[in-house]
C-alpha cells in the first residue's frame, strides 16, 4: 500500500505504462523530473504565454488535441493519458528537453525506491 502520494502516482504510471506496453521505469522518471511526481499546481512554461500541466506536464498547446480526445490534462489521469498518446505517437521527442534529468541513475534509482523495487 502506498504511503505517500508520490508512491501513489509512481505506482499508477507504473500499472498505466504496462498496460500501453512503454517503459514504466521512464514514464515514471520523466515524470519525477517534469512535475516531482506531482499531479496539480499548473507551471509557467519556459513558452512564451504557455502552460504545463499535471503528472506529465502536458503544455497548453496540446490543449485543443486533448478535448477532441475528450480528455482534461488538468486531472492526473487524463493527463497520464495524452501523454501516453504523445509518446506512442512521437517517441520521447515531447520529453527530450528533461533527458538529461531522467537518464541520470539518481532518477532511476528514487524511482525504484518509490515501487520498492531492487535497483
Amino acid at each position: 500500500m502506498p504511503r505517500t502520494e508520490e508512491e501513489f502516482l509512481a505506482r499508477y504510471l507504473y500499472q498505466r505504462a504496462t498496460e500501453a506496453q512503454i517503459s514504466p521505469i521512464r514514464l515514471i522518471s520523466i515524470s519525477l523530473c517534469e512535475s516531482g511526481l506531482r499531479a496539480s499546481t499548473p507551471q509557467n512554461s519556459k513558452k512564451k504565454g504557455s502552460i504545463d500541466y499535471s503528472l506529465m506536464r502536458i503544455n497548453s498547446q496540446h490543449i485543443p488535441q486533448a478535448v477532441k480526445m475528450g480528455l482534461d490534462v488538468t486531472n492526473y489521469e487524463d493527463n497520464t493519458d495524452f501523454a501516453l498518446h504523445l509518446i506512442k505517437r512521437n517517441g520521447w521527442a515531447d520529453y527530450r528537453f528533461s533527458k538529461s534529468c531522467w537518464k541520470k541513475s539518481t532518477t532511476i534509482n528514487k524511482v525504484y525506491k518509490l515501487l520498492a523495487l531492487d535497483g
